[in-house]
């Protein structure tokens, strides 16, 4: 049992390895397409159109959750927020 818990806890950190890596392999292939000349900018629909494909919809996931974490670690024991700051 324990050797399969471990074994469990290795897989978990390399999936996690591999996911930091696949997002760090998609930031210079989205800011090639963010910085790219257009024609005309993209409007309200075309924006909508492009999120609600699969990978808009897999990448708003990822960023959201890289939001959760970091609002998770803002406030620490060592660095409490206040609760009304705005």
């Amino acid at each position: 049992m324990p050797y399969e818990i471990c074994s469990l806890a290795t897989r978990s950190r390399q999936h996690r390895a591999g996911m930091v890596q696949r997002y760090l392999q998609a930031i210079p292939e989205g800011l090639a397409q963010a910085t790219a000349e257009r024609e005309k900018p993209i409007g309200v629909f075309g924006l909508l159109r492009r999120l609600i494909t699969k990978d808009g919809r897999r990448g708003l996931a990822a960023a959201i959750d890289f939001l959760q974490a970091f609002g998770r670690h803002l406030q620490s024991d060592e660095n409490p927020l206040p609760l009304n700051r705005f």
